[in-house]
């Protein structure tokens, strides 16, 4: 279960950086956040989803 979760939350990274690259937004809000927001969060979910795999696989 737990594996599930951070490669869910790196996918969910992926859709804000996503997000922010576009014009329109992907988000439900468009750009709601902000884009440099998208940016941050997009980044910190995707660093988190890889140390997390990183660890898993390192074991």
């Amino acid at each position: 279960m737990g594996s599930i979760l951070w490669v869910l939350l790196g996918l969910v990274g992926i859709w804000f950086l996503a997000s922010a690259a576009t014009e329109q937004g992907l988000l439900p809000s468009g750009h709601g956040f902000g884009r440099v927001s998208e940016v941050v969060i997009g980044l910190a979910l995707v660093a988190y989803a890889a140390y997390r795999a990183k660890r898993h696989f390192t074991r």
